[in-house]
């Protein structure tokens, strides 16, 4: 609403019970000099969403589409074949019910950090030094693509204990840190 002035709204509702079904109303906007902007509008109530998101990888059920669950019995089991979890989109179901025809959109997304396991790591002075990759004791995710990225101040030639941080990111922007130690140790072992 765009006015200048102080204005009020009015509807034709007038607080009957409402059931399942189609109700059609009048929304009123009346400034304060009386000029009057009015539409009608359709409510509908249903058992049915027309929206859910789904997250990606994740077993889809018919029953994320109903508002009662007693209403899935009316759906067609194969709607379920038509949202692929393992791929990121939007995809419509449509069906009928008391031959009217619904339609839900099902949008998967991927809302989940990757899932990042790291592992400390001792290292004595003059051996093999290590890679940043073997921290990483395991990552995954539903996206199955992470990038991993670290950030170190390793000294592999002075005893202590060093700190490296990984992030795994995935490509819709889920990311997650976690810090493991290198432990710099000198040889005390002889020959």
């Amino acid at each position: 609403v765009k006015d200048y002035s102080d204005y009020e709204f009015m509807s034709s509702y007038n607080n009957e019970k409402l059931e399942l079904g189609t109700y059609s109303y009048t929304i009123s906007v009346i400034d304060k000099y009386g000029n009057v902007s009015q539409d009608n509008v359709n409510l509908e109530i249903s058992n049915f969403k027309d929206s859910v998101i789904h997250e990606l990888g994740n077993k889809f059920s018919l029953n994320e589409i109903v508002l009662d669950k007693q209403y899935v019995k009316y759906l067609d089991k194969e709607l379920v074949k038509k949202v692929n979890v393992n791929k990121v989109g939007k995809y419509s179901l449509e069906y009928k019910y008391n031959n009217k025809k619904y339609v839900t959109v099902v949008e998967v997304k991927d809302t989940s950090v990757p899932l990042l396991t790291l592992k400390n790591i001792t290292y004595v002075i003059g051996t093999k030094k290590p890679n940043n990759k073997d921290f990483v004791k395991k990552v995954s995710d539903n996206s199955d693509n992470v990038t991993l990225s670290y950030k170190d101040n390793f000294n592999f030639t002075k005893k202590g204990e060093y700190k490296i941080l990984v992030t795994a990111l995935d490509p819709y922007g889920n990311e997650v840190t976690k810090s493991a130690i290198l432990y710099v140790k000198d040889d005390i072992t002889g020959p």
